[in-house]
């Protein structure tokens, strides 16, 4: 896809010239190359406040926060425009406060967000995930990182340590699982690279044996974005089986099958526009959570002025639940991308007895 494409072209020319200066380049990204275990446990923190029975409604918000730096007035080097990171860090608090603001006025019981700064050089080195439990007092957290390296050199990005956080105020286990989803960089682009995942936490169902099972994603905008969506879907179409519900929800960098492709049609060829997910990965009543009254992210090729007819916007944002389950109350929220490049989207979920 065309947004990897000049992130791959960046990173290339950079490594040549660090090569000419050094000699020493690719060994050093190669070393420190981040490479995470196909499966490890992750532990969750925080309070345990609802539990969870057969016939209950809850509310799941997906919301892909930018690092807080995409705000509405910066483009992104990785997708057509000329900056690494946040002006100074008191946008980063400023867009970190924002999203808090909005997601609690939208009273979730399961929040999951993705492009959230741990320790990164763009977002100023401020732990995002922490800044986000403080505001969010109520609820239970999980991290998991999806992108790691000790000096990025596109961008002036610097170090980074980035991922996938999901927060809840439900009684979960006390682990969760963060399991590696297929890749398809090459060397030396990899020793870089995002490391997609799912991060899977469960909650046991009152009164059963059944549990809910919950998985954050962020997926990738390469051609293994597909491939990456079969594994997803076959891990769902497994726990469904054991007679669990499901819910999965992040940034998908794609259209999920019921967005109409035609709603948000690509502008220009100047960058990053989302494939479409086919229908028949998924057979027999799952349920697909979007909402494309409203795009759900813009690109950031350029600062966004409030006109979508001057920039590129789309639909990759979206929840999945499984057949035992009733949705309603399908939302995105406009936020004019002013705290970030994407919208937060909102789906009521009843769990079928």
């Amino acid at each position: 896809m065309k947004k990897r494409k000049i992130f791959k072209w960046v990173f290339l020319t950079t490594i040549i010239l660090a090569l000419a200066a050094s000699g020493a380049g690719l060994t050093y990204f190669t070393k420190n190359e981040y490479i995470p275990e196909d499966t490890q446990s992750v532990a969750a923190t925080g309070s345990k406040t609802k539990r969870v029975y057969a016939g209950d409604t809850i509310t799941a918000v997906t919301y892909s926060v930018g690092y807080g730096i995409h705000d509405s007035s910066y483009d992104c080097v990785f997708e057509g425009g000329k900056t690494g990171k946040a002006s100074d860090q008191a946008t980063v608090e400023s867009n970190i406060d924002a999203v808090v603001t909005n997601i609690k006025a939208l009273n979730p019981d399961v929040i999951l967000l993705q492009e959230v700064d741990r320790s990164s050089a763009r977002s100023y080195n401020l732990d995002e995930p922490e800044m986000i439990k403080t505001g969010l007092k109520m609820y239970n957290s999980v991290f998991a990182e999806n992108h790691v390296c000790k000096y990025h050199p596109t961008g002036l990005s610097g170090k980074i340590n980035s991922g996938i956080q999901t927060l809840s105020k439900l009684h979960y286990l006390d682990t969760a699982e963060r399991i590696s989803l297929p890749d398809s960089d090459k060397w030396p682009y990899e020793t870089v690279s995002m490391k997609e995942c799912m991060l899977v936490q469960r909650v046991e169902v009152e009164d059963s044996t059944k549990q809910l099972v919950i998985i954050n994603v962020h997926l990738t905008e390469s051609e293994m974005n597909l491939d990456q969506y079969k594994e997803l879907a076959k891990f769902m179409q497994l726990e469904f089986a054991k007679g669990n519900y499901v819910i999965a929800g992040g940034n998908f960098s794609a259209m999920l099958p019921s967005v109409r492709a035609d709603k948000y049609p690509e502008n220009d060829d100047g960058g990053f526009y989302p494939t479409q997910l086919p229908m028949n990965v998924l057979t027999g009543g799952w349920k697909y959570c979007t909402d494309d009254s409203l795009p759900s992210a813009r690109r950031c090729d350029k600062a966004y002025n409030g006109n979508e007819d001057n920039a590129q916007v789309y639909v990759t944002d979206g929840l999945i639940t499984s057949p035992n389950t009733l949705i309603s109350d399908v939302k995105t929220i406009d936020t004019q991308f002013e705290a970030c490049a994407h919208n937060p989207i909102s789906v009521k979920v009843t769990f079928v007895k």
